[in-house]
């Protein structure tokens, strides 16, 4: 039981400038992955929007049957594109860009410059 604390070093041997190298290293791949993920969080706010804009336009034409609505003549079911709450969310993102342009961009790189992970806003 003794021989535990012989394998941890009373001293990092990488020293405070190794410490500091790496805690650069370290802040440069952080940095990368939010960036990364505010990239990914872009494309998914451009697809739901697309997605609302094509689901509400396929209605329209009556391509897609309301819910609820009984179905015929080849039409696909709502619940065969979307759920009730993807469409929800899709709809909400498309509307706050059109009230406010930049909304979700402004959003996501404030999220980004405050360092905090983005999966809060997915």
């Amino acid at each position: 039981m003794g021989h535990a604390t012989q394998l941890v070093p009373a001293v990092s041997p990488i020293g405070s400038d190794g410490f500091r190298r790496f805690k650069f290293a370290y802040d440069d791949v952080m940095s990368a992955v939010y960036r990364s993920q505010a990239n990914a969080l872009m494309i998914e706010a451009q697809a739901e929007r697309r997605l609302a804009d094509e689901y509400d336009a396929a209605q329209a034409r009556g391509e897609i049957g309301r819910p609820g609505a009984h179905i015929s003549g080849g039409k696909m079911r709502a619940s065969e594109v979307a759920t009730p709450l993807e469409l929800h969310e899709a709809r909400a993102i498309r509307d706050a860009e059109l009230a406010d342009p930049g909304i979700v961009q402004r959003t996501v790189e404030a999220a980004v410059a405050e360092g905090v992970g983005l999966d809060a806003l997915a």
